[in-house]
């Protein structure tokens, strides 16, 4: 039902997702990142949005994405119908995928990258997502990020067709980015896009320049 892509970037402690779907509010329930810690998908036929706060406080203590990972799904009775992808700050993944959740089903893993998704249309939906995000390195991460939906779209993307999508990146020394589109059953990420325009256009740009970061806590205004 939603095709994803997470990613830890281990020089500098930044993270981020990427996340589309056949249904509505993709970004309040399945993209969960926290810089210097790691980024977690959760999604399936009934996601149980929960993974996101428990799998992030268990990184933050410390654990690596396959405990954390295995400590969700343990716990979990209702497993089968979940989907949940994790990067821990070591840049290592972690993916599950319960046998409730429709085809195609896929995940797949880089260093400090992984990506899957379910009910695709195609095979090749996460390798196509990967393969992207590596091809430009020299772009932001949320370009990047994005640029990984749209070529996961072009490889099948959802068997329904895309309804809502979103990118969330967090940094220790930039403010957060969390963009979303929550109903757009048309050229929804043509329109995910224009708010990643309007994100970095003037006048947003310059306050998102000016606001307090991890490590600012007292910023008001731009230094460049």
């Amino acid at each position: 039902m939603t095709f994803s892509i997470a990613y830890f970037d281990e020089n500098t402690g930044a993270c981020g997702v990427a996340t589309a779907t056949g249904s509505v509010a993709v970004g309040a329930f399945v993209p969960h990142v926290e810089a210097g810690v790691g980024a977690l998908t959760t999604q399936g036929a009934y996601t149980n949005w929960l993974y996101g706060k428990i799998g992030l406080d268990r990184l933050r203590n410390g654990e690596d994405s396959e405990t954390v990972l295995q400590y969700l799904i343990n716990e979990d009775a209702g497993r089968e119908y979940r989907q949940c992808l994790i990067i821990g700050r070591d840049g290592s993944g972690a993916g599950w995928t319960g046998s409730e959740n429709q085809q195609h089903r896929e995940i797949v893993k880089a260093d400090g990258i992984i990506a899957g998704g379910n009910l695709l249309a195609e095979k090749g939906v996460a390798a196509a997502m990967i393969d992207s995000f590596q091809s430009h390195p020299e772009n932001s991460i949320a370009l990047r990020l994005f640029e990984a939906l749209r070529q996961g779209e072009r490889a099948g993307g959802d068997a329904r067709g895309l309804v809502s999508a979103a990118v969330k990146v967090d940094f220790l020394d930039k403010a957060p980015i969390d963009i979303r589109v929550d109903y757009a059953p048309e050229a929804t990420l043509e329109k995910l896009f224009e708010v990643y325009q309007h994100y970095h256009s003037s006048p947003f740009a310059e306050f998102y320049a000016g606001v307090p970061t991890r490590t600012d806590f007292s910023k008001c205004g731009s230094t460049a």
